[in-house]
Formats: C-alpha cells, structure tokens, sequence
C-alpha cells in the first residue's frame, strides 16, 4: 500500500469541509497541467490563510506517515528526493509579504524617487497573477483601497496621493506588487478590468479591520476574569489573619493618619486654582516659594508612603501629584503664568468652581501657551505644554499635530534622532482622528527632509485640497519645483559639457 500524492491534499481538504467541490476541480486542473505547487491555489482562491495552509499541509503529511503503521508488513524506507519537496509550500505563500515588509522597512529616499521616477506617472492595471497572490496581500491596512485602484485609471502617484492614512505603505505595496508581475502599466488612463482565472471567495479575503468579530473582546476577557477574581475571594473572606506585631500597629497607625491628610488635603485641593495649592496668591507669588511648597508636598505624599494602602488612597495620592506637578510646571513658566493671570482676571474666573469649567480652563492656558512657545522657538517648552494638553483631550487631532511639530522641531529629539519617528507616529494617531491641512503639511515637511520630493509633493497636495492658503504647503511645494529646474539645469549641463 502506498499513499499517493496525486491529489490526496486537495481531497483531504474536502473532507474537512474546508474547500467545495468547486475550488477542488480548480486545483485538479492545474495539477495535470503541472503548474508549480498548485497547493497554494487554495490560498490563493481564499479557501485557507497562509496559516492555515501551513498547519492543514502539516497535518495531512502527518496522517500520510502515520497511516503507514496500519500496514501488516513491509519494509521501511524513507528516501527523501527534489521531486518530493519541488518547493517549500510556505515560500509561494509567504513570498509577497515578506517582499512587502523588506520595501516598507528599508524604504530610502533614493528609492522611492527611482522608483517614482520611472513609474511615477504610468498607470497600474492588474494581470492574471495578481489574483496569484491578492490574498496573501490583503491584511495589509492599506490593501484594498490599493487594489480598488488598479483599475488602469490612476497613476501610481494618484495611488499613493488618494491612501490618506500611509503613503509609504501604500507605496510599498505597489513596489510589491511590481516585483510580483501583479500588475502592468499603460503610460496613458484606459481602465481595464480582468476577470479572476479561479473562483474567489471575496468574503473570506476580508480587510484585517473587519477580522476577529465574534472573538472575545479584551473587555469581555477582563469581565471574566474579574468574575473569577471576584469567587476567588469569596473564598478568602473566612481566612484569619495572624496577630500583629506591637511595632506593626504602631507603623499602620501612622499610615492611616497619613492617609487622612492625603484624603484631606485632595478635597482642599480639588477646589483651589493653582496659586492657592502651594498656599500662594498672585500677589504674594515668588519663585522660592513655590519651589519650596512643591518639594514639601512631594515629598509628604510620595508614592513610595502608601506602597501598603488600598487602592483608592493610591489613586487619590496619584491625582494629588498629578495637579501638583501641573501646577508648578505652569507656575514655574513665564509664558503659560502670564496666560494663567491673564485667565484669572478674566470674567471667567469669578464663576470657576466646577470640574468642567476647571479642566476647560487648563486647556485653553496649556493650548494658548504651547502656541506661543512655537511662535518664540521655545520648542522644549512647547513639546511639554502640548503633551499635557494631549494627556487632558487625547483625541483631538488638531493638538496632536502640534504636539507633532513641536517634537519633530525640538533640538533635543534631532540630537537623539527619536524626532521624526515620535512625529510621525504622532501624526498617525492624527489623521486617524479628522483629516487636517496642517497634519498633511507637517508630514510632507518630514519626508522632505528625508529627501523624498514626490512623497513630499503628494503630502503638500493633500494639505492644500483641505486648505489652499496654507502658507507652509505653498512654501514647500515652491521649493520642490526649484529643486526639480535646478536638477534639470544639472542634466542639461552634464550633457553639453
């Protein structure tokens, strides 16, 4: 008896429900007609991930040798030859993502104006071997938003200006597909739509947004443990508790009239505007004595007093610190006092008393300071007003992108070179939340500076789409064409010499 590979796989597969009657046909077709590792067919056609393929192709390998213990008798001989392995199945299937993520983690400059500059202005259309390998693409963010356009519409460059969120990653990914002949151009529009050679299960190639529903959510899963937790100590309410030592007594004493002060000096402080947290007034203000209080009440409450309390006082030392800190960073600052003043003697102040007009002054005092601190150049400052501004309103994307312009221009982050990665990120998160002329215009300034000048120029369009007087965009987009004459210039001269 002898366990034959001619289409066993794709007839296991069929058993387990896992391909129709249908996709088994396909992949019969193009193993007759010797197509290489036809296996990857069923990755291609949506019926398996690349991770499933890899764990079903094990586990029928396994089933095939351990079938051979069924045997009554027979001589054992494992021979292993090339025609066996013809190619590691995992290579067709993981071959585009790994090219994929080689491009997106080594996208220089130079690589991208090449490659721009050769294909740049052609226009993308798919071939028969881009339904070969679309699925092993398409967890890829960006991935369907790129293959809607490949219609032979758009030029690469209007790809890459129409993806709002990733330029570099939908860049990557027609670079990816370039190597992989899943796409051919036409140096003029003339839309072309090609039909799929195989049947293709379009719901399971979904867009990884859209994968994981039903699965458990991490609040379902704290929700149970929580439950778990909560039987747990249902348990432990009979345990006694063993005798303190006198000297243990005598130290929990202590703790607990700390933990009084704490309570007491947060309902205090709760209510009070920042001069009065250090018990100061505007007029009796000095540098010394701020100083001075701050480093009193740090120290009387410091984390490291109520390692042993509950929870709640835990929580309630952590806000006392955290509005004292705000307070003498404010404080401690010329600018962002001055607008404090300026807050205080406003017709605002005498009706502040409640939370909401509380943290709606701070916001406007941080907000108006870190963009004077911008204005002055003070950009250390200004990253610092802007980040305690995102902490108060996380999700507004207009002060994430001037925290963004505050981080990718502050000295200290060039010398430690962590200045464009944290930008970016910050931009991200931006755009994420509300598309901003002023976002598009800071992040084309960064890949700007990288040297990429068509990135830049899509960044600069997309910036004045939103807004055309943006005067950092039409700055930038009047350097990029100087530079391009001036190459030009440089070509002709090279010519001629």
């Amino acid at each position: 008896m002898v366990s034959s590979e001619e289409d066993n796989f794709g007839n296991y597969l069929l058993k387990k429900g896992l391909v129709s009657t249908v996709e088994l046909g396909v992949y019969k077709e193009n193993k007759q007609e010797g197509a290489d590792d036809p296996r990857s067919l069923f990755v291609n056609m949506g019926c398996l991930t690349a991770e499933e393929f890899r764990t079903e192709n094990r586990n029928y390998l396994f089933e095939n040798i351990s079938e051979c213990f069924s045997w009554p008798g027979g001589i054992f001989i494992f021979q292993p030859k090339t025609s066996f392995f013809p190619e590691p199945y995992c290579t067709a299937t993981d071959m585009p993502l790994i090219i994929f993520k080689g491009f997106k983690n080594n996208l220089t400059p130079a690589r991208t104006e090449r490659f721009l500059g050769k294909k740049g202005a052609l226009y993308p259309r798919k071939t028969r071997t881009f339904f070969d390998y679309q699925a092993q693409l398409s967890d890829i963010p960006v991935a369907y938003k790129t293959f809607d356009m490949l219609d032979g519409t758009k030029s690469c460059t209007d790809i890459i200006s129409s993806i709002e969120i990733d330029d570099e990653t939908a860049l990557s990914m027609i670079m990816t597909m370039d190597v992989m002949k899943m796409v051919s151009y036409s140096p003029s529009a003339e839309k072309l739509v090609i039909t799929p050679p195989f049947p293709i299960r379009e719901k399971e190639i979904t867009n990884a947004a859209q994968k994981g529903e039903g699965a458990a959510s991490p609040a379902d899963k704290y929700e149970d443990l929580g439950e778990e937790l909560g039987l747990l100590s249902d348990e432990l309410e009979g345990i006694e508790t063993s005798p303190q030592a006198a000297g243990q007594q005598v130290q929990d004493a202590a703790a607990g009239e700390l933990e009084e002060e704490l309570k007491s000096t947060w309902e205090r402080v709760k209510g009070n505007n920042y001069y009065e947290i250090f018990g100061l007034t505007r007029h009796s203000y000095s540098f010394n004595s701020l100083k001075s209080a701050y480093f009193e009440l740090t120290k009387k409450f410091s984390p490291d007093k109520f390692f042993a309390s509950s929870g709640e006082i835990m929580d309630i030392d952590q806000e006392l610190l955290s509005k004292v800190t705000e307070a003498y960073e404010l404080l401690s600052n010329v600018v962002s006092k001055e607008n404090y003043d300026e807050y205080l003697e406003s017709e605002e102040a005498v009706s502040m008393g409640s939370d909401a007009e509380d943290d709606k002054m701070k916001i406007q005092v941080q907000f108006t300071s870190g963009k004077v601190f911008l204005e002055e150049g003070q950009f250390e400052s200004a990253e610092k007003a802007f980040t305690n501004l995102v902490n108060m309103v996380p999700d507004k994307p207009e002060y994430l992108s001037y925290l963004a312009l505050a981080v990718y221009n502050n000295p200290a982050n060039r010398v430690s070179k962590t200045a464009a990665p944290r930008a970016k990120e910050l931009i991200m998160k931006s755009l994420k939340l509300g598309k901003l002329s002023m976002t598009y215009a800071l992040k084309g300034t960064i890949v700007f500076d990288e040297g990429s000048l068509s990135l830049a120029e899509a960044e600069f369009n997309k910036a004045l789409r939103i807004n055309p007087n943006n005067k950092m965009a039409t700055k930038k987009m009047k350097e990029i064409s100087a530079r391009r004459e001036q190459e030009k210039k440089g070509v002709l001269r090279r010519m001629f010499k």
